[in-house]
């Protein structure tokens, strides 16, 4: 479980952004509402946030892939901006309107993350938010179907299936990807 609060990123040109996206692990329950986790914030609410990305999450195992890809050992969990860490599932497997509960708070799948520039300034490479994107390991978002409490160690346990049966990869393929299947 991740939270952090809007602050200045500086770019490569000295221009100061406000961003939301250096988050940092928390200890004890966090209160999810329907804006999101208690403690963490967005800069660019019309961008970032809002009922349909209230709670953004992201594989754990996708960190093992950057460390390695990236030559990098400096890529803890929150690194890249995500509340909650997950094992298990990743955008192959979850699919839009996937329905979770975590702790108490029940969440659904809405769609997969779209990174920006502010990811490249946190990780000091302004080329990371494209090789990001065409990874297509990119996390996805939660709309918040039920508040609650979470904390770290709590399992995601999967309370329904999409009515679709479409991954959030998939729409990732939809809309990135060289000769999508419409």
């Amino acid at each position: 479980v991740n939270v952090g609060m809007p602050a200045d990123l500086v770019d490569r040109r000295g221009r100061v952004l406000k961003s939301g996206i250096a988050k940092m692990p928390v200890e004890g329950p966090v209160h999810i509402s329907n804006s999101g986790l208690e403690g963490d914030g967005q800069a660019d609410p019309v961008a970032h946030g809002g009922p349909h990305r209230a709670v953004y999450a992201y594989p754990a195992a996708h960190y093992r892939f950057w460390t390695e890809e990236e030559g990098r050992d400096d890529l803890a969990f929150g690194t890249l901006g995500e509340n909650l860490t997950l094992e298990g599932d990743d955008e192959r497997s979850v699919m839009v309107g996937d329905r979770f509960r975590v702790g108490t708070a029940h969440l659904e799948v809405t769609y997969a993350r779209i990174p920006c520039v502010k990811l490249g300034i946190r990780l000091g490479d302004p080329t990371f938010p494209d090789r990001f994107l065409a990874s297509r390991r990119t996390g996805f978002f939660f709309r918040v179907l039920e508040e609650g409490e979470v904390s770290a160690g709590d399992e995601a346990v999967q309370t329904a299936h999409g009515p679709g049966r479409f991954t959030v990869r998939e729409a990732l393929e939809l809309l990135y990807g060289p000769d999508p299947d419409r």
